[in-house]
């Protein structure tokens, strides 16, 4: 779709799952679904990548994350894409504690999105969207958002033609 970037951020290893078992992705949930969606709606794709990643065990993982949101951290990402030539953005993410990891919180801090118009594409165990689009809508002042769509990480792969439906009628709005 011309004038459109996917951003998203993601986590490589074991991953939740409702069987109980804990799956291990080389590419997790949410870099699966960013790649085929940027392909297939033929835009750029850009990763959010700490320079200090988190564990790729699940429980550790879900530790690093908590605290990092308790404590406020923005962890210092390993290089950065200004979306200023995009009118348009998908923010690819997972919830984390009801929320977007805090990667994603310091890209944004480092950009403006005033008149870009966001569509937030949530990934989850179970809690949908969670707060992340009102705490996505405070960090991005003057976007424009659309609806989001939230579906759960062990669904994507499943449902990645719906997703991709779902953002290009959003989008053509």
């Amino acid at each position: 779709m011309p004038n459109t970037a996917v951003i998203f951020f993601s986590h490589s290893g074991e991953t939740y799952s409702s069987t109980g078992n804990l799956p291990y992705y080389a590419q997790g949930n949410c870099e699966r679904l960013a790649r085929y969606v940027a392909s297939k709606i033929e835009a750029p794709l850009f990763q959010i990548i700490p320079i200090k990643e988190y564990s790729p065990n699940y429980q550790e993982c879900l530790e690093e994350a908590k605290r990092d949101k308790e404590q406020g951290v923005f962890p210092e990402l390993l290089y950065d894409m200004d979306p200023i030539d995009f009118k348009n953005i998908v923010l690819i993410y997972p919830n984390w504690f009801n929320s977007c990891p805090m990667p994603i919180f310091t890209y944004l801090a480092h950009h403006k999105f005033e008149e870009k118009r966001i569509l937030p594409i949530c990934t989850h165990g179970g809690s949908g969207m969670g707060h992340s689009e009102n705490e996505l809508k405070s960090a991005m002042p003057g976007a424009i958002f659309l609806k989001g769509f939230a579906l759960p990480g062990e669904e994507v792969d499943k449902k990645r033609d719906e997703v991709v439906s779902y953002i290009q009628k959003s989008l053509a709005k």
